[in-house]
């Protein structure tokens, strides 16, 4: 099971703060509108609103019944305490790369020359692109979800607990209700399904055997405490703090990766933006 992305950071230093708010606010609906607007209809462009936008099932009968609709290709989030917007693209939307710049400022209301964007690796290097230059997904460098699972694993040996902290609203839906507080085994069951999904679609498929022995441990994941659940105005979803508890110190990385790839987020079912950390 894996997958390779690379992770962008995106600026604009004379912008209004709010300006990465499009991709934030739990609807993607400027920034879709702005890649259809770029899509004229050639057949390459074609095949870019194919994967960005409309998604489509599996043709095999199988990967379509276990991993339904696939999720975006890509995901936004905010780089903590900052005004910087993370890109982080799946491999097979790379060739798309200029597109999506183009309406990241399109959504923005700036000219793509006002982006700042970098690059940045799972080792920590990072350095400046030009967001206008050609063939820019040749200059990045590609990160896979088995290595990040690799560099999670040290953090969270040795303990079963960790804080889970929200970043988007947490939409959980049980038996098509929309449920008022976190679920933490259906967490982890939708977690290792949609990162599992992921990989079905744009990488590697995964090992049945390890997610099925994984989600057997929902039932015995446990809210010790927390700060919430709340909601906030104008925003949808259920918002908190949270600390975990769990049978396997295996999970956690898990969590902590799914939060990373933003699972769910803006999505009109399933859950939102997360971070899972281990607790001193």
């Amino acid at each position: 099971m894996d997958l390779l992305y690379t992770q962008l950071h995106i600026s604009i230093p004379s912008a209004d703060p709010s300006w990465c708010s499009f991709a934030v606010s739990g609807s993607a609906a400027r920034f879709e509108a702005a890649l259809l607007s770029l899509i004229p209809g050639s057949p390459v462009d074609s095949d870019a609103r194919r994967l960005l936008l409309d998604r489509p099932v599996s043709p095999d009968s199988e990967v379509a019944r276990r991993h339904q609709k696939p999720s975006p290709p890509f995901r936004f989030s905010l780089v903590p305490n900052s005004h910087v917007l993370s890109l982080v693209i799946l491999q097979p939307a790379l060739p798309y790369l200029s597109l999506m710049l183009k309406a990241v400022a399109v959504s923005a209301g700036v000219p793509l020359s006002s982006l700042i964007v970098s690059a940045y690796s799972s080792s920590q290097l990072s350095y400046q692109l030009n967001p206008s230059a050609p063939s820019l997904e040749n200059e990045l460098p590609l990160d896979s979800l088995s290595e990040q699972l690799l560099l999670l694993e040290p953090s969270f040996v040795g303990t079963t607990t960790a804080s889970l902290k929200t970043s988007s609203g947490i939409r959980m839906m049980q038996d098509g209700r929309e449920l008022a507080r976190l679920d933490p085994g259906l967490l982890l069951t939708a977690s290792l399904r949609r990162l599992s999904s992921l990989c079905a679609y744009y990488g590697t498929p995964g090992d049945v055997d390890l997610i099925r022995s994984l989600a057997l441990c929902a039932d015995e994941c446990r809210i010790v405490s927390s700060v919430g659940p709340y909601r906030m105005h104008g925003r949808r979803g259920l918002f908190g703090k949270y600390q975990l508890q769990v049978p396997n110190e295996a999970l956690l990385p898990w969590l902590a990766l799914a939060g990373f790839f933003q699972i769910g987020k803006g999505a009109s079912y399933g859950f939102g933006g997360f971070s899972i950390e281990p607790l001193a």
